[in-house]
């Protein structure tokens, strides 16, 4: 399964980048917030952010075809998914040893804008959008990268005196 899915990804950013969308590359002023999960609320990270920025939808919320289902609303037909990822660690006995050891879990999930699926009004107005608009929350000129950092929700731990610059996922430090 991991294998797949990194295969997965891979493939998803070649096609991009071969239809002349680089997904890293972004104006100061987008016209959406970052994506999140529209029934978790929780914003999505790590290559995530790319792949759903390269979709160009309108809104940032986002949404499993099971979740749209529960919510009583349906995909349209003929839509497509984007893939994402999600992966945690995950605390296993090993059976040899009988100590505990850590492990890493990847899956794949396919996900769907919001703006691809039709939801009940009553269900769509009762999650709300708690996101401030991008505008109000896009940077000044004035603005100094300290300041955005400062200000970043749920930002990496940031660390220095290190030989280049680096971020780590598994530890979610910025090394500088």
């Amino acid at each position: 399964m991991t294998t797949q899915a990194y295969q997965h990804i891979t493939n998803r950013i070649v096609a991009l980048l071969e239809q002349g969308t680089v997904p890293w590359h972004k104006p100061w002023k987008a016209s959406t917030d970052l994506p999140r999960n529209l029934v978790s609320k929780k914003p999505y990270r790590g290559v995530n952010v790319f792949l759903l920025l390269a979709m160009n939808y309108e809104s940032p919320l986002w949404l499993t075809f099971r979740q749209a289902s529960q919510l009583g609303g349906t995909v349209r037909k003929g839509e497509k998914a984007c893939p994402v990822v999600f992966w945690k660690r995950l605390t296993i006995e090993d059976a040899e040893h009988g100590e505990a050891k850590t492990i890493p879990v990847l899956r794949l999930y396919h996900v769907f804008n919001a703006t691809q699926c039709d939801l009940p009004a009553g269900r769509q107005a009762a999650l709300g959008d708690p996101i401030p608009p991008a505008q109000a929350m896009a940077p000044s000129p004035e603005t100094k990268p300290e300041e955005i950092v400062a200000h970043m929700p749920r930002r990496p731990l940031i660390k220095h005196d290190f030989v280049q610059a680096f971020y780590s996922p598994r530890e979610d430090i910025v090394g500088l």
